[in-house]
């Protein structure tokens, strides 16, 4: 990248990057401000509604309150028509005369000073019931069994405010008022009850604007939407049961800010609940339009910034032109130096005072002595020329006669090389020997070492044998102790038998009294008679050990005899390889003195050629060398021949 480029970039970037921040800095400052001033607009809106319904409600309220206060309506007795118990009926309380009558005149005259109450009526504990204006009565009408009438006697003395609803033969929304009677005494005699329009209400909401397309929705505390004023056919239907999260989102608020997205566009919406009514209040205005000023301001930075990068890049432009001028003009006269055939007699003309001015000041100094060294490298090269012919000379001989003596100390290797060989192979029958040797003693020293282990285990043998010996002769004699053992039981059964036998005998003298001797002495005689037998089997059994005895005996002193003549041999064989070892020994000893020295004479002839392999390696490298000397004595008469053509090439 050139200097001009670099000086233009440099200005670009140091005016745009401060413009782009305070640009951010200003579309963001301007947002946060639409921000806020839409927090603050639709709170001021959403309150003034409030304040308006709040007292909307708070008059029709004392209102209700007061026409259950007139004297008639409070006397409200039996006397009071009632429809419970017969068909559709014309109501004509107009025509009427007595407290009927009164009460209708006090009821149409309430209704004619207050335009926004649509029905009016009242309804008696006898099931008395009066309206305005007249009408009809459906079959089987009990005020007492209505919505209105009930909500209000379970609080009586306060004003219940029922839920509104679309009254469609009107095409009018319709909110109950109604507040129990009480009679002279305190005694609740009926609920009076008013329906009210709210069309007033619900025109204010839907009239009511935030900005070019904001707009308000009036939400009960059921849930029912009362006003929408962008999409009417929301109206009366619960709004967590409207289509999108948005409506599920407004419906869990109860206040505070928040970002919905209606119908693939996104809103910013404030919710309000009316702590009077319980009713929501929510004003709805599309984000494009409140951050439409910070839109329009972002377009404005845009358009200055770029004015200004505009500017500063023509600024630049020319800046950098005015500054690159007289480093142009060095440039040019050092291209025409350069390209000039080395024509070192060349200067550059000084035209300013300023860097560039200095930069060919010094270059002019720089070409002087630039001038004055090749004048110097140019004589000095046609001397290299001349030294370097004659050194070349002197080096082709050097490399003959190096060439002769790596001829000569070739031969003389390969002489030693036979000789060493020889002496290896003379070395290496002898170590062999050695290690035959060897093997001999290790064998002999193992064979030895068995025998030693055998006699040494054969004796072992003996000693074990002659203990069983003992051991089976002690089992014999305790053989001789169990016969007379079973001779003492055999004698013991032979002499129970015979007390069974005589108790048998004074059983059957007994008579009947002694048939149960009788039976015992049986069964002692059979056990006597089954102890005999088990004993005669037991000595048979005894007897047949006892000679078997006898003859391990014999065996065990047969063994003995043998194992004594094993003990015997083995001590012969042990003395055989005792000498057979001092007879290897005598001939590792002069295997290995023999091996001894044809080692010595086979590494006497490895040094004599060590020897001369290195001063047959030394003559290589002075061959080596002499060739690499003649080579580079060319080269450098070439080299100097190229110095002197290209020094001749300046003009100096």
């Amino acid at each position: 990248m050139k200097i001009k480029q670099k000086l233009m970039l440099a200005f670009v970037f140091t005016v745009l990057v401060p413009s782009v921040l305070l640009s951010a800095y200003s579309i963001s400052h301007s947002r946060n401000a639409a921000e806020e001033r839409f927090a603050e607009i639709s709170e001021l809106k959403v309150t003034a509604v409030d304040d308006s319904f709040s007292a909307f409600f708070q008059d029709i309220s004392k209102d209700i309150t007061n026409l259950a206060k007139m004297p008639a309506i409070r006397a409200a007795d039996s006397s009071i028509p009632t429809y419970y118990d017969g068909p559709d009926v014309d109501m004509k309380p107009s025509q009427a005369g007595g407290l009927e009558g009164e009460i209708y005149s006090n009821l149409a005259l309430f209704a004619d000073t207050h335009p926004g109450f649509a029905y009016v009526y009242m309804g008696t504990e006898q099931g008395g019931y009066v309206q305005w204006p007249e009408g009809k009565v459906s079959a089987g009408y009990d005020p007492r069994k209505r919505p209105w009438y009930e909500e209000t006697m379970r609080n009586p003395g306060e004003v219940a405010i029922r839920s509104a609803y679309y009254w469609a033969v009107d095409d009018v929304t319709l909110v109950a008022v109604a507040r129990s009677i009480e009679n002279s005494r305190g005694q609740v005699v009926g609920v009076m009850s008013a329906d009210v329009s709210l069309a007033s209400l619900t025109e204010m909401a839907r009239e009511e604007k935030l900005g070019e397309n904001g707009y308000l929705m009036l939400v009960e505390d059921t849930g029912t939407v009362l006003v929408d004023a962008a999409r009417p056919e929301n109206n009366f239907k619960n709004i967590s049961e409207l289509e999108g999260d948005a409506y599920r989102q407004l419906a869990s608020t109860r206040n505070g800010l928040l970002r919905v997205d209606i119908e693939g566009e996104e809103y910013s919406a404030r919710v309000h609940s009316s702590e009077a009514l319980g009713w929501k209040i929510i004003a709805l205005m599309p984000r494009s339009e409140i951050l439409a000023p910070a839109q329009a301001m972002m377009w404005t930075q845009v358009g200055i910034t770029a004015l200004v990068v505009v500017l500063v890049c023509v600024f630049a432009f020319w800046l950098s032109g005015m500054l690159v001028k007289p480093v142009r003009l060095v440039s040019d006269g050092l291209r025409e130096i350069a390209q000039g055939e080395g024509d070192l007699t060349q200067r550059l003309s000084v035209v300013s005072k300023d860097e560039a001015g200095e930069l060919a000041i010094w270059f002019n100094q720089f070409l002087d002595s630039l001038q004055g060294l090749v004048r110097q490298v140019s004589r000095s090269a046609e001397e290299i020329e001349q030294v370097s012919g004659e050194t070349k000379s002197s080096v082709a001989a050097v490399d003959r006669a190096s060439e002769y003596q790596v001829q000569e100390v070739e031969a003389m290797v390969a002489s030693v090389n036979e000789m060493s060989a020889t002496a290896n192979e003379v070395a290496s029958s002898c170590a062999r020997t050695a290690d035959a040797a060897m093997s001999s003693q290790e064998a002999s020293d193992q064979g030895r070492q068995i025998m030693g282990q055998t006699e040494q285990s054969v004796r072992q043998l003996g000693d074990q044998v002659a203990q069983s010996m003992e051991h089976i002769r002690e089992l014999e004699l305790e053989t001789s102790q169990i016969n007379k053992i079973l001779e003492v039981i055999r004698d013991i059964a032979e002499q129970t038998n015979l007390l069974a036998l005589n108790a048998a005998i004074e059983a059957a003298r007994a008579g009947d009294s002694g048939r149960g001797f009788a039976v015992v002495a049986d069964e002692v005689r059979t056990l006597a008679q089954r102890t005999q037998v088990s004993t005669e089997e037991i000595s048979s059994l005894v007897d047949r050990l006892k000679n078997q005895t006898a003859q391990v005996v014999g065996t065990m002193e047969t063994s003995h005899a043998q194992s004594k003549q094993t003990v015997e041999l083995s001590g012969q064989a042990h003395e055989a390889f005792e000498r057979i070892k001092r007879s290897v020994d005598e001939i590792t000893d002069m295997a290995t003195q023999i091996a001894s020295a044809a080692e010595e004479q086979h590494q006497v002839s490895e040094g004599i050629n060590a020897n001369i392999e290195a001063i047959h390696g030394a003559a290589s490298e002075v061959n080596q060398v002499s060739s690499d000397v003649a080579d580079k004595a060319s080269r450098q008469t070439d080299l100097a021949a190229e110095l002197t053509a290209l020094v001749h090439r300046f003009k100096v």
